[in-house]
């Protein structure tokens, strides 16, 4: 199976899971740079499944994740993710 076969495969198959992580992440919004929730289930959620997690990765709400070795699988794979709340919902005074 190639690697796009593979990771369709896969997103396929945890779409529900997945589909769960996206709506609890949308009903706790946080400010920029205090993702803390969104931090933890994210890293809670890669570690469960495999990940070589590395919490608060160069500021407090930063992680990076690692999946088996690049010198067994051929290829390198990089994810970045932010989380924008357009600026009419931005919130002052949560968490």
């Amino acid at each position: 199976m190639e690697g796009r076969d593979f990771v369709a495969s896969v997103i396929s198959e945890n779409s529900d899971r997945l589909n769960n992580l996206s709506k609890e992440i949308w009903a706790n919004p946080e400010n920029s740079f205090q993702e803390k929730h969104a931090h933890d289930i994210l890293t809670q959620f890669l570690a469960e499944d495999g990940f070589e997690v590395e919490r608060n990765f160069v500021f407090d709400t930063g992680f990076r994740a690692t999946f088996g070795s690049s010198e067994g699988m051929g290829a390198e794979s990089l994810i970045s993710v932010r989380f924008r709340v357009p600026s009419e919902l931005e919130f002052s005074n949560l968490r």
